[in-house]
């Protein structure tokens, strides 16, 4: 449940986000990412704890866009559906040695979210970073 959900405030598509990635984070690792002893707990953990930080096996891209979509404050997440969906191309581009790249759809999709766009593990030597954030690599 997105913070703001939990703390009564006007709530938006961008809580939307936020529940996919708690079902990104539950399906990367196993478990949820604020699993608490209490309901109360768990709500609190929404509210103030950081998402942990997920295994190294697990793309930075696609934790990084994980670790966006759980930020507490609706504004620091992607701007919707479209980012999302822009960001995993990137990031599926920049760790799948076997697509044949050429460069032009992961542009496409980086320019949506503002990314620079670089080569990733799948044979490249750069990164795509989100502003100070980065994704692929």
């Amino acid at each position: 449940m997105a913070p703001e959900v939990i703390a009564g405030k006007p709530v938006g598509p961008a809580a939307d986000l936020y529940a996919l990635g708690a079902i990104l984070h539950e399906r990367l690792v196993g478990t949820q990412a604020f699993e608490r002893d209490s309901i109360e707990a768990v709500f609190a953990a929404h509210l103030f704890d950081a998402p942990p930080t997920l295994p190294p096996e697990v793309p930075r891209g696609l934790a990084e866009l994980v670790r966006r979509l759980l930020a507490k404050e609706p504004s620091e997440r992607l701007g919707g559906a479209d980012q999302v969906r822009a960001a995993l191309a990137v990031t599926l581009e920049a760790t799948d040695p076997l697509r044949v790249r050429t460069g032009e759809s992961a542009a496409r999709g980086a320019e949506v979210v503002g990314l620079g766009v670089g080569g990733g593990r799948g044979g490249g030597s750069g990164r795509t970073g989100l502003g100070a954030h980065t994704f692929g690599g």
